[in-house]
């Protein structure tokens, strides 16, 4: 395939991990870069690493694609980062090969202001290629919503990216009495949660006073987050009497 003559890429899905490289190695001249998709967490991970811890850097694609080297000036992740394994790769990926780099702009998410200051203790010390590179870190916190005290009944579809937002979101439910909950996997991959990433520092309401049932709707693997969902409400539900959870041979 030629090389195709563009200035500004928006790449708004990714399906598997060679594909991204694959995209940047066509373009002659693209100088901004913006990632528009939840699906880029995961293009360092292996499907069924089941929460190993990595050993050696992976190495995101076996040559450098040319626009990294003559053109690309600016990078935007649009999804929110928490600093999963596969976030940090494709971060320390452009820092380190982007020889004309200018900015590299990322938008945050986390639940403490010590889990944020241990991400930007860790991308600060990442090398760069371009030493000119600007970091801009635009960081957003989740803000309560409002209670609703009548409802008794809750069906959630979470990401495992989503995981540290989960005891905020419970708390707007002081009575719930009956949780089922969705996992959402991406077809073409897990994300790979180690423990310190996800933080439950507080215990809902309704945690303590009403939660009956609770109900995980999809076949859980036996990830680092997985387990650790699972120990949170089993400990912290104080009358809780029936849970639901299948498990994946």
């Amino acid at each position: 395939m030629s090389l195709l003559d563009i200035d500004a890429l928006n790449i708004r899905a990714v399906y598997s991990k060679s594909m991204i490289g694959d995209i940047l190695t066509d373009m002659k001249r693209v100088g901004d870069l913006a990632i528009n998709s939840e699906m880029w967490k995961e293009l360092v991970e292996d499907s069924f690493m089941r929460g190993k811890k990595k050993i050696e850097p992976k190495v995101m694609f076996a040559t450098v694609p040319r626009c990294l080297v003559s053109s690309l000036r600016f990078v935007e992740m649009k999804g929110s980062i928490s600093g999963y394994e596969g976030e940090m790769e494709l971060i320390r990926y452009f820092l380190k090969n982007s020889t004309i780099l200018e900015k590299l702009k990322l938008h945050l998410y986390y639940t403490t202001a010590k889990e944020k200051f241990a991400f930007l203790t860790e991308l600060v010390a990442m090398p760069r290629c371009c030493s000119a590179c600007e970091l801009i870190c635009q960081s957003s916190r989740l803000k309560p919503l409002p209670k609703f005290g009548y409802m008794s009944r809750l069906h959630i579809n979470l990401r495992l990216s989503g995981l540290n937002r989960l005891q905020n979101f419970l708390k707007s439910f002081p009575n719930l009495k009956s949780l089922i909950l969705v996992m959402i996997y991406s077809t073409h991959g897990m994300v790979i949660l180690k423990s310190h990433q996800i933080n439950f520092s507080s215990v809902p309401d309704c945690l303590l006073s009403s939660l009956e049932f609770v109900d995980f709707e999809v076949a859980i693997w036996g990830l680092a987050g997985e387990m650790k969902l699972a120990r949170y409400f089993l400990e912290k539900s104080a009358i809780l009497k029936k849970t639901h959870s299948p498990f994946e041979s």
